[in-house]
């Protein structure tokens, strides 16, 4: 059975209803607003009524400040509710699912949540989907059905094969600006631009994770030299072998060229003897990749501790991981790539700036058997009632 409880905030204390009603006025001009109710909807599966009733003022709610009801309010005006879209990670509602386990010391229940506005005065269809169209984020949230649940528990459907596209490279602008308003992508010219033509190994990683596609790149549409040689895509040079590009202007990563040298001898560890003929990345999402080499994560540490320390949950073994500076993809996927080791990096310069990896983010690469390892150890720590502290986005098997 689903329970449903509504909660908000007293007079006085509603200061982000406030705020927005103010901003709905003043910034899109809607004088005939008068009012305007903000409450959290929260949807419960899993749990008994005796354990939904405790935690409507333990954990949906705090009495001094708030107000609770089992039915929607009744209101004279407009209604409407906004939910995340299925795969966006809710905090509000898996900070209320662990509270709930907490309390309950049992199995965590599925928990929705929902944002629902009352719109008082007279407004006209126009205004209604302003307002819609200014507190729904399309990239991440949709308008909710205010009707009950029978189920929280979700169908997703099979993925289709992702579309290959043809002559992408050679689209002018004004052909760029009909693709995204044909696929009605969330970016802008600048966004597919920066999609097009040369590419580095981390930018292809970030286009797949972020854009949740699959990209490939072949040699001759590397952004640089040094970059499609340090992934194994093109045969070693010996301006490449004599570390120019470490040492020389524009560039110089190192005073010395002696230390330029050493550091492409590290990294010759990891290049193929024959180059590879490209490389392709796709999103987890939607994987397009029937056997991957590489599985390639962009967490923050927090979570990276998470998982590497749910790896070693069982069959215990101490990880290392090297650090050869400004060589990301040494340290991470070429390392499992050829050796078949987990790799850490804490981000070089170009994975931050072409490869989208996030402040406080660090990238971690490991086998398609290490990642299910992993995951196995996250399941069996959850089991064993072992909560770390924050809220471990999809490093459940569960909701990954």
């Amino acid at each position: 059975m689903v329970y449903r409880i509504y909660v908000e905030k007293k007079p006085g204390f509603d200061v982000e209803a406030n705020g927005l009603k103010n901003e709905l006025i003043s910034l899109l001009g809607i004088k005939d607003l008068t009012g305007l109710r903000l409450l959290n909807r929260y949807d419960v599966e899993g749990i008994d009524e005796m354990l939904f009733n405790q935690c409507v003022s333990t954990v949906f709610s705090e009495p001094p400040v708030d107000n609770t009801y089992a039915e929607l309010p009744a209101a004279e005006g407009v209604s409407f509710a906004v939910e995340y879209l299925p795969g966006q990670f809710d905090q509000r509602a898996a900070s209320a699912a662990e509270c709930i386990q907490l309390i309950s010391q049992g199995e965590r229940p599925l928990v929705r949540s929902a944002r629902v506005y009352l719109l008082e005065g007279t407004l006209t269809d126009e205004q209604v989907a302003e307002i819609k169209k200014y507190v729904i984020n399309p990239v991440e949230a949709r308008e909710a059905s205010l009707d009950t649940k029978a189920t929280l528990k979700m169908e997703y459907p099979v993925p289709a094969p992702v579309k290959v596209l043809e002559g992408f490279n050679q689209l002018s602008e004004e052909e760029l600006k009909k693709f995204i308003e044909d696929n009605g992508l969330a970016m802008d010219l600048g966004d597919i631009e920066f999609c097009q033509n040369k590419a580095s190994t981390c930018k292809l990683i970030g286009m797949a994770a972020h854009f949740q596609g699959t990209f490939g790149l072949t040699p001759d549409h590397f952004s640089g030299y040094y970059c499609a040689m340090n992934n194994g895509c093109m045969e070693l040079t010996q301006e490449f072998l004599d570390g120019a590009i470490l040492y020389k202007q524009p560039t110089p990563w190192h005073h010395e060229q002696a230390d330029a040298i050493k550091h492409i001898q590290s990294n010759l560890e990891y290049i193929p003897e024959k180059p590879y003929a490209g490389i392709v990345c796709s999103s987890l999402c939607n994987c397009n990749i029937e056997e991957p080499d590489v599985i390639c994560l962009q967490l923050p540490t927090q979570a990276a501790f998470h998982l590497l320390a749910c790896y070693v949950e069982t069959d215990w073994q101490k990880l290392e991981f090297p650090f050869s500076g400004e060589s990301n993809c040494a340290d991470t996927w070429m390392r499992t790539m050829k050796d078949g080791k987990i790799g850490l990096s804490l981000g070089c310069r170009g994975d931050r700036a072409t490869g989208a990896l996030g402040y406080g983010d660090v990238r971690v690469t490991m086998t398609t058997e290490q990642l299910i390892k992993a995951l196995d150890g996250c399941d069996t720590v959850e089991k064993n009632n072992i909560l770390y502290p924050y809220n471990p986005t999809c490093l459940y098997k569960s909701a990954f």
